[in-house]
């Protein structure tokens, strides 16, 4: 599928006095800039789900009233001319005006099923799933937020020869594994991946929470590394707590900023 040819990032640099202060360089990963719309860790989820099924399945998925997920998998399914359904989490939402989320759902010609949060939280048992595929003839079901095995093959494209080469340390703030799982994967031995919402050994506490606080979206992701000359990982600990060492970091933005706040 054409969609997912020709995929564009970059690392932009920020300027920003508190990092030059704490002696912090700091770059975004600009995956954002992969698709308006599908950016980030949502197409990097759904890239193998999507190029593993056939044109006569329709695609069925879940989601909250502002999901990126069913937005990007609602897009995908236009472009590719893919019949795609959402499970929305909250039945009292088909008696009210949708938000402008829903909205562009139904507009790529998205099929929406609001359900009450009890039976929403059955999306991941196997009866509900071999009840949905008996109503959903030719049906594929991919799970909640894109993660599943070919959604983490898909975030294990997100670091380059280079990022595996250069950072030492990979942090990424924590969903529902699938970003996460993939970056383990596909690290290099010499480098850890930790999620920066919570505080390490070795790793400054107030560091982490002021990058926490000031990128406090949960789409973000964070890779720290250690410049210039990358330690050994067994000397990575001391090597970073120590005040004379610059630590530069690398952001990556994995939704498109208007985008941002869905799940």
């Amino acid at each position: 599928m054409s969609f997912f040819k020709n995929i564009q990032t970059k690392n932009q640099k920020l300027i920003i006095p508190f990092f030059k202060e704490k002696e912090l360089e700091v770059y975004m990963k600009r995956e954002d800039l992969i698709h308006p719309i599908i950016s980030g860790n949502k197409f990097r989820k759904l890239k193998y789900n999507i190029l593993s099924i056939d044109k006569k399945n329709q695609l069925i998925s879940f989601g909250g009233a502002y999901s990126n997920h069913l937005l990007a998998l609602s897009y995908i399914g236009k472009h590719e001319n893919l019949n795609t359904v959402g499970i929305v989490r909250g039945e009292e939402l088909k008696n009210i005006e949708l938000n402008p989320t829903l909205k562009r759902c139904l507009e790529n010609g998205m099929k929406l099923k609001f359900v009450d949060r009890n039976e929403y939280r059955s999306r991941n048992n196997k009866d509900y799933i071999e009840k949905l595929i008996n109503t959903y003839k030719n049906s594929v079901i991919i799970p909640e937020g894109g993660t599943n095995k070919k959604g983490i093959k898909g975030c294990e494209e997100i670091l380059s020869d280079y990022d595996k080469a250069f950072f030492d340390v990979i942090c990424v703030a924590v969903g529902s594994g699938g970003t996460f799982s993939g970056l383990i994967n596909s690290s290099s031995k010499k480098q850890l991946v930790i999620n920066p919402f919570v505080s390490i050994a070795g790793i400054s506490f107030k560091a982490c929470m002021a990058i926490s606080i000031f990128f406090s979206i949960n789409s973000f992701s964070i890779f720290f590394e250690n410049n210039p000359f990358p330690p050994k990982s067994d000397n990575l600990l001391s090597l970073t707590s120590s005040p004379v060492v610059t630590i530069s970091l690398i952001m990556i933005v994995t939704s498109s900023i208007d985008n941002c706040f869905g799940r």
